[in-house]
């Protein structure tokens, strides 16, 4: 689907160019995927100039914090980052191949019947997200929570209702 694309950018890890097609959309960029030893004090590493390098954080949001800080962001909002996973009850060791709809994500079909997922690992996802957090404040910026419930307590949280009004 990705490689059916067109018209706009596509920010892609390195590490994928083997199964994704480059294009005058596509950008790839340097990309350090490092889980050895988790916990460890090299993980997670946020970056920012992704022009040198990007770093992985156990979940794409984390690519996107570190897109969104070298745009120059100075308050990200984030909607519907809950960390509320559920897993199924036929899963067994880490890697699951879906028998029903994707109750996790954004759309029943992000990973849906047939589709391979790992466990997710939400320790390390709110490790990342803390250093996310901790390079922003850095440098006067903030990243927001403004979903609805959900399990994420790094970040301050506003009220997504009356947001936009």
């Amino acid at each position: 689907i990705i490689n059916q694309l067109s018209g706009l950018k596509k920010i892609i890890p390195e590490d994928l160019r083997y199964c994704l097609k480059k294009d005058k959309d596509s950008i790839f960029i340097n990309f350090k995927r490092y889980y050895a030893d988790f916990p460890n004090p090299q993980f997670p590493q946020f970056s920012k100039n992704i022009q040198k390098r990007a770093y992985w954080g156990g979940t794409v949001s984390f690519l996107n914090l570190q897109l969104a800080y070298y745009m120059g962001f100075k308050e990200v909002y984030l909607i519907g980052m809950d960390l509320n996973y559920k897993v199924p009850n036929y899963a067994e060791g880490n890697t699951i191949t879906s028998r029903e709809d994707d109750i996790n994500h954004f759309h029943p079909a992000y990973f849906g019947p047939g589709k391979r997922w790992h466990l997710p690992e939400v320790d390390r996802m709110v490790t990342a997200f803390e250093k996310a957090k901790e390079a922003f404040e850095e440098d006067g910026r903030k990243i927001i929570n403004a979903g609805i419930g959900g399990n994420l307590s790094t970040f301050s949280r506003v009220d997504f209702i009356n947001l936009f009004k």
